[in-house]
């Protein structure tokens, strides 16, 4: 009896293991399903997420090409009060550049992503101008764009009209204020002809523009320059273009340039032709030897020019003078009784009769 009662509980036992595998095995299928069904949710979670990226960036660069197409925005928020609310449309005949404008058109690559976001999106920042006496407009910001719609074809530009409290000082002020966004990037001829020409506005205004409580602010400070450097470019100012160029194209040192701004204008420009026609540099030595040259009156003599700027530049370590020591306790008992100037004759002659017996 008791056999078989444990025959019947071993098969008790075995269904219920056997119950407990089958439920087991479903509960490893549901889990899988489970799991095939999160990860179809995480690989639509990365779909939904590389969706918004992709927004982001859209979204991104369309505020990087506002920006580019309105370079001047921000800058010219400032001076707004200036200009007509209404927008024109001018045509690009009539449009011409301002008379002191101190800005080289963009490089190729920047004007050809501004071009192709000007084609893509349209010109949406209104170009700044002033009426002049023969009809036609000035351009107090906007150059870049009346370049590119000449290259594209358009016929006229949205523009805003300078009302008539603009003048030529505050349309210096603008024509700068709007380009200070690059300053970072500005070439040399850039910064030295912008300073110069806030310079001599605010020196007409009546105020100076080097102190920092000026109401203008300083110059240094809007360009982010030191006072000496702002030196140096209101000097380079004062160059002939071509030299001023050279300045840019760092064929010319800028502290050369400096020393040649001392230059007559007369005096600049037959350097330059020297420079050209014999294919010669100009050190800073050179220069600051042609400077003293022409500060001391003398004419503009080819040959000397030329002898300055063949020669080679000097090696300052070769200009080092020499240290030489004399140990005294030694030579002392020759220069008993003697002064400083004996003891120096002496030592004269000797070197004197050393040299000579050298030369024999």
């Amino acid at each position: 009896m008791s056999n078989f009662v444990d025959l019947a509980r071993l098969a008790e036992l075995e269904k219920q293991l056997l119950e407990q595998r089958e439920e087991n095995n479903g509960l490893k299928e549901e889990n899988t399903e489970l799991q095939e069904e999160n990860t179809e949710l995480q690989e639509e979670n990365e779909k939904i997420k590389s969706e918004i990226d992709a927004i982001k960036v859209a979204e991104d660069e369309n505020q990087t090409e506002d920006q580019t197409d309105n370079s001047n925005e921000t800058n010219g928020r400032q001076f707004v009060q200036y200009f007509s609310n209404k927008v024109e449309q001018i045509p690009v005949s009539k449009l011409t550049p301002y008379e002191r404008h101190s800005f080289k058109p963009l490089a190729e690559k920047a004007l050809e992503e501004l071009k192709s976001d000007i084609e893509r999106l349209g010109m949406h920042e209104p170009v700044l101008v002033r009426e002049k006496p023969d009809g036609n407009y000035e351009i107090i910001a906007g150059h870049n764009r009346k370049l590119i719609a000449e290259m594209l074809g358009i016929g006229t530009l949205p523009c805003r009209k300078a009302n008539k409290s603009v003048t030529d000082e505050l349309a210096d002020e603008i024509m700068v204020a709007t380009n200070l966004n690059r300053k970072n990037t500005f070439a040399h001829s850039e910064l030295a002809k912008s300073i110069a020409i806030l310079r001599e506005s605010r020196s007409r205004q009546g105020f100076r523009s080097d102190l920092a409580e000026n109401p203008e602010g300083s110059i240094e400070e809007e360009f982010g320059i030191t006072r000496s450097q702002s030196r140096r470019y209101l000097r380079i100012a004062k160059l002939v273009p071509k030299l001023l160029e050279m300045v840019d194209e760092k064929t010319l040192p800028l502290n050369a340039g400096v020393e040649l701004s001392y230059l007559s204008q007369e005096h600049q420009a037959e350097l330059l032709d020297i420079i050209r026609e014999n294919n010669l540099s100009v050190s800073l030595e050179a220069a600051r030897k042609i400077r003293k040259h022409f500060e001391n009156k003398n004419s503009f003599d080819h040959k000397i020019i030329i002898s300055f700027l063949e020669a080679k530049e000097t090696d300052p370590k070769n200009t080092k003078k020499k240290k030489i020591s004399i140990n005294l306790n030694k030579y002392d008992k020759c220069f008993k009784d003697k002064s400083d100037g004996e003891i120096n004759k002496i030592i004269e002659a000797a070197l004197d009769m050393y040299l000579k017996g050298n030369n024999e």
